[in-house]
């Protein structure tokens, strides 16, 4: 059985989307509810390791995530060579009330002493 999608519509709207029956199905209207079954998804993806694959997609206005979402997201990347690239892109294009740097600075403090 092929697991169902969510995907954005709009910063107002999640839909469910099943590939086989080729149909959606609205799940969510509000900007919050969107907003918190999309920090759901970044846990998630945190938690398989799988987060730069998420990242692109992480709204950043309308719904905003909460600042913990972004953190993580900053974290996850940061903590990678492979994904530095993508964090610089990440740092330019996110608004900077979205996250503060401490957290990801804080994360990266033991890899930035021990570097001789």
């Amino acid at each position: 059985m092929e697991p169902p999608y969510l995907e954005f519509n709009s910063a107002e709207s999640l839909e469910l989307w099943k590939m086989r029956e080729n149909k959606t199905m609205s799940v969510a209207h509000d900007g919050l509810i969107v907003a918190l079954v999309v920090q759901l998804w970044v846990f998630h993806f945190a938690h398989l390791r799988q987060l730069p694959v998420l990242i692109p997609y992480m709204p950043t206005e309308n719904p905003r995530l909460r600042d913990t979402a972004y953190e993580i997201a900053l974290v996850a990347l940061a903590t990678n060579s492979s994904f530095h690239k993508d964090l610089s892109s990440a740092v330019k294009s996110w608004p900077p009330v979205c996250y503060s740097a401490l957290p990801v600075i804080s994360a990266n403090e033991p890899q930035l002493i021990l570097r001789p």
